[in-house]
């Protein structure tokens, strides 16, 4: 699998959580290139995986931890939501600080991002 394929597949939880975080533990490079975006939809997706239960709150915080530290990963620049993209990766890997993830953090910020969802 390409580098640029592994950290697209973890971007958007395409696959088993394990794997994919093994890989992109193991592909990731310090101040490597830009291989992927991660946008709104990403974290739309990746919200609805934890309220259908794909995902516990713990694989959250640890996605949006490396999502945030990845040099492979950028956030989608230029778009009128990257503030709100850099806020949620940052609310939701630090639980200890904002709030513990939650159904209600979960169904917050799909609101917050456009998401479809409002309710359990």
């Amino acid at each position: 699998m390409a580098k640029e394929d592994t950290f697209r597949r973890f971007v958007g939880l395409d696959g088993r959580y394990e794997e994919l975080m093994a890989a992109a533990l193991r592909d990731r490079v310090v101040d490597g290139p830009e291989l992927v975006q991660v946008g709104r939809a990403d974290l739309i997706r990746v919200l609805e995986k934890y309220l259908d239960g794909e995902i516990g709150g713990e694989q959250l915080v640890d996605w949006a931890e490396l999502i945030h530290g990845l040099d492979e990963v950028q956030v989608e620049s230029g778009s009128e939501s990257e503030d709100l993209i850099l806020e949620f990766l940052f609310e939701a890997s630090t639980p200890e600080i904002f709030e513990p993830i939650s159904c209600e953090f979960a169904l917050r910020w799909l609101g917050l991002l456009g998401g479809g969802r409002t309710s359990m």
